[in-house]
């Protein structure tokens, strides 16, 4: 929704109206319809476990009604989710939650703001005791969409930028497990943009490398980050949310 509308003012305005004495935490208001439901899976899937039980979290990313998508509410892991299932909360959670319930019959489900009309009312109803079977109807499964998986041999690994951040730094698909996984201990290369550019190691902080080099580190997300030291690898090297990096490991 941004901000330079009223849109994210009106609907915390709401929630303050319906559930007073709320805390309303902002995780972001900045993913766009053009980069779709894949840095959203990426955000809610390291962010709503830090959170406390009992946490509703609205997820109101391409709200608009179709036939591969619906709006529902559910309880997972001692917390509550309100939003629009497109496929976002598949990718964010590692298991499907036990019960799931549609709210796409409510009133304003398939007007122009869902998200005030009908996602606002059911967390009041959430906030005030009730349970999701109580306000939805049962359904199935939730939407899957399934996030790019690197691509492995025993001497290397592709992976792609899933999210690039606010300071430019290409966050990838390939995990710290994965990275150790295959390659036992060896030494490596990261290449960008093929062999145009590559990282002889992956560092611990981005302090260990002089301004404007590159530099790779595991995230606290686990994910390995691709970033320019004090500078934006995304306003450099245009490597977003797509680019292929490719691990290539040593054989002695």
């Amino acid at each position: 929704m941004g901000h330079s509308d009223y849109y994210t003012g009106v609907l915390k305005g709401a929630i303050y109206r319906f559930i007073p004495g709320a805390i309303v935490i902002d995780i972001t208001h900045a993913i766009t319809l053009e980069q779709g439901i894949l840095p959203a899976g990426y955000m809610l899937r390291n962010s709503y476990r830090l959170f406390p039980a009992g946490t509703i979290h609205m997820v109101a990313v391409n709200t608009r009604l179709d036939f591969e998508s619906r709006h529902v509410v559910f309880e997972h892991e001692g917390q509550y989710f309100v939003g629009t299932d497109n496929g976002v909360f598949s990718l964010a959670f590692d298991h499907q939650p036990e019960k799931i319930f549609d709210i796409s019959h409510l009133e304003g489900s398939d007007g122009t703001f869902p998200a005030l009309e009908v996602f606002v009312p059911v967390m009041a109803a959430l906030a005030n005791g009730k349970k999701p079977d109580e306000i939805g109807r049962p359904t199935i499964g939730l939407i899957q969409k399934t996030m790019f998986r690197p691509t492995i041999d025993a001497d290397s690994i592709l992976g792609t930028v899933i999210y690039s951040d606010v300071y430019g730094n290409a966050i990838t698909n390939i995990t710290r497990e994965l990275f150790e996984q295959v390659g036992k201990g060896r030494k490596y290369i990261i290449h960008i943009r093929s062999l145009e550019y590559g990282i002889p190691r992956i560092s611990k902080s981005y302090a260990e490398i002089e301004n404007g080099e590159l530099v790779a580190v595991f995230n606290a997300s686990g994910n390995l980050e691709i970033a320019m030291s004090n500078g934006s690898l995304l306003q450099f090297l245009k490597i977003g949310v797509g680019a292929n990096i490719r691990v290539a490991f040593k054989n002695n």
